[in-house]
C-alpha cells in the first residue's frame, strides 16, 4: 500500500481525487481566534495549528461502536465550510476551511461552560 504525504491527503480532502473525509479539522472556536486580529499573533498562529478529530462526535468506543454511531448520528458530524481568512495574509491564508458542528453540540458546550463558570464562582466565593 502506498503511503500518502500530508499534502496528498489534503489534496484528496479538497476533492481532487479519492476519499473526501476530513481527518482533522479547524474548529469554529479556533477559527474565531485566528480571525481576531486584536489577539497576539502567537495565540492566533497556535489556534490555526491546532486541529481536532473530525470523528470526535462518534465517541471513544470500539470501532464497531463508532461505525454504529456514524450511522445513527451522521447529522451530528461536522460540515467543513470555506470561510474568509484574516486580512494579514502574510501569516494566514485568504480562505480557511472550518468545521461547523450541529447546533446541539454548540448548546452542549455552552451549558458545560456555564456550569463550569458557576462552579468556579462558588469556589471563589468560599
Amino acid at each position: 500500500m502506498m503511503e500518502l504525504s500530508c499534502c496528498a491527503a489534503i489534496g484528496r480532502f479538497r476533492g481532487q481525487s479519492g476519499a473526501r473525509v476530513p481527518n482533522n479539522v479547524l474548529t469554529e472556536e479556533n477559527y474565531r481566534k485566528v480571525i481576531d486580529e486584536n489577539l497576539p499573533l502567537g495565540e492566533r498562529l497556535s489556534a490555526f495549528a491546532k486541529r481536532s478529530l473530525w470523528i470526535r462526535p462518534l465517541g471513544n468506543g470500539s470501532h464497531t461502536d463508532q461505525i454504529n454511531n456514524m450511522v445513527a448520528h451522521f447529522g451530528k458530524m461536522g460540515v467543513v465550510e470555506v470561510r474568509e481568512g484574516p486580512s494579514d495574509r502574510e501569516n494566514f491564508p485568504g480562505v480557511i476551511e472550518v468545521e461547523q458542528l450541529h447546533p446541539e453540540h454548540h448548546l452542549q458546550r455552552l451549558l458545560e461552560s456555564v456550569a463550569g463558570s458557576r462552579e468556579g464562582a462558588g469556589r471563589r466565593g468560599s
